[in-house]
């Protein structure tokens, strides 16, 4: 079956160029089977219907205006220039040709003209389709959690693709609410490539840019949309510097917000005139109102983790009013225990986990009384019982907080070991939750270069020992790897992580790291 939508869909010069030749021939050859049948009366009489078929298909391709002239063409071609005998040369009666003219013509002008309401009807149900189509990708995105800056670079590719635009972009109120920022911008790749806008010698892509920051100011500061079909001619309410003479022509400015405030523009503009219709202006308010939504997500979101952050941040320091050491202890593990998970390749999440997990590791210790935590000698069995319970009664704790739940097992098992003779489960190997494996090096290492009440520190280099004795003893080998590999990354210098804190990796001799951890703990080999 022919698909409706492939024969009415616009087609390529070259292909209108084919069909023209497939209509011209068609003509010509149905006329010459007449004529050479011995014209409308012979034998092929039949034959002056098939001129239908020329005049159906250019009707469909050219529109009817093509459809009434390639008409008026076969009723001359099967009309008066066609003898009803062409051995006797008697010609056709008025009678005879003129009311199939009048047919031929009729047919192409219904038919062209339906094809012309059908092209229509599929455009607008084709844009329809697209428009809805970028509303569902924003709301998935926002169920999803995508970051906002990545929501509206889809978002502005999207728009700018299904208006035909030259550019799109997207300005945002700072939470300050005291300017604009762009957060996104798509250009055309035949702008992109452009050369010098003007007599400035600005790239074309920078000056319409800038052009479009005049203009979401504009309206922010009236707090309504602007649309310009030709800002040469039609604009001069909206005239500022940096507006005219840019080669930007045309454009809309829609804001967004949620009806009480203006949170930013979403602006889509043209090279050349551009008359926007309601319908169009009625779709980039209909986008505009789903990047407030989007917004207000983020917002939301980012308030949670504010929220999430200041929590994590007043547990660790309830520990550190009661344990001193433990709380500048905390603050050096979280960073030590994110620089492995980064070198582990874990995930961005992943790493967050670990990093609250290292932050999070000691709450339990709220509930271990104050006089053995500060104890300066070695604890009794009593206090030791004690305080061995504290990874227990810290993820007790995180699972009753939803959103921290996820961390509560690298809290219990962060004491574990890797041969399983740790506590409180006696897990082994890969039964330990990788996070607790990395906190458990992290903290080990730290704590042997920190002073204790009953105990001094060790040296740098002493502690690099002492995990290369415990891996695949007490620690995971290939977490002690990772976590020599970042001293030895790091030089002799501290180390900036992703989120700009500093891990304090100093390593006076760097002939302690070794180039090989050993599988069964037993010693290293120093390679080099």
């Amino acid at each position: 079956m022919v698909n409706t939508r492939t024969l009415l869909r616009q087609r390529s010069p070259m292909s209108q160029l084919v069909t023209a030749f497939i209509v011209l021939a068609t003509l010509l050859a149905n006329t010459g089977i007449i004529y050479y049948a011995g014209g409308t009366a012979g034998h092929f009489h039949a034959m002056t219907h098939f001129y239908y078929v020329p005049i159906v298909i250019a009707a469909l391709v050219f529109g009817p205006l093509a459809g009434v002239m390639v008409a008026l063409t076969a009723a001359l071609l099967g009309g008066p220039l066609m003898p009803a005998n062409v051995t006797s040369q008697i010609m056709q009666p008025l009678s005879e040709w003129l009311p199939r003219g009048f047919f031929f013509g009729l047919v192409g002008v219904t038919v062209g003209v339906l094809t012309a309401q059908l092209r229509t009807a599929l455009t607008k149900e084709r844009r329809q389709r697209d428009y809805l189509n970028i509303l569902h990708q924003i709301d998935r995105a926002i169920l999803a959690d995508k970051d906002l800056k990545d929501i509206l670079e889809e978002l502005v590719e999207g728009v700018g693709s299904l208006y035909s635009a030259d550019v799109c972009c997207v300005f945002l109120v700072d939470e300050a609410d005291v300017r604009l920022d762009v957060q996104s911008v798509w250009i055309a790749p035949a702008v992109q490539h452009a050369g010098s806008g003007g007599s400035d010698g600005m790239m074309l892509p920078e000056q319409i840019t800038r052009a479009l920051a005049v203009a979401a100011k504009l309206m922010y500061s009236r707090q309504e949309p602007f649309t310009c079909s030709d800002l040469n001619e039609d604009c001069s309410e909206w005239s500022a510097p940096g507006l005219q003479h840019t080669r930007l022509r045309s454009l809309m400015a829609m804001p967004v917000g949620d009806g009480r405030r203006v949170a930013g523009a979403l602006l889509i503009g043209y090279t050349h005139a551009h008359e926007f219709s309601a319908e169009e202006q009625a779709d980039l308010e209909g986008v505009a109102q789903q990047i407030a939504i989007a917004l207000s997500h983020a917002r939301q979101r980012e308030q949670l983790r504010r929220f999430g952050r200041e929590t994590l941040a007043a547990f660790t320091e309830a520990v550190a009013h009661r344990d001193v050491t433990t709380g500048t202890h905390i603050n050096r593990i979280v960073e030590y225990a994110a620089a492995i998970a980064e070198r582990l390749d874990l995930s961005p999440a992943e790493v967050e986990m670990v990093r609250c997990g290292a932050q999070l590791h000691d709450i339990g210790k709220l509930a271990v009384p104050t006089e053995t935590l500060r104890k300066p000698g070695f604890l009794g069995r009593r206090e030791w019982y004690i305080m061995r319970q504290h990874p227990v009664i810290g993820s007790q704790i995180l699972e009753r907080i939803s959103v921290l739940r996820g961390v509560a097992p690298l809290v219990r098992h962060h004491h574990e070991r890797y041969d399983g003779k740790g506590y409180p489960a006696g897990l082994r190997g890969n039964e330990i939750p990788l996070g607790a494996r990395i906190i458990a090096v992290a903290d080990a290492f730290d704590a042997m270069i920190s002073d204790r009440p009953y105990r001094a520190a060790i040296s740098f280099k002493e502690a690099i020992d002492e995990l290369l004795a415990g891996a695949g003893g007490q620690f995971d080998p290939e977490v002690v790897r990772a976590f020599l590999e970042v001293v030895e990354l790091s030089g002799n210098s501290s180390t900036t992580n992703q989120t700009g804190g500093v891990t304090p990796f100093a390593l006076d001799d760097k002939s302690a790291i070794p180039s090989v951890v050993p599988e069964n703990g037993q010693g290293y080999m120093n390679m080099e």
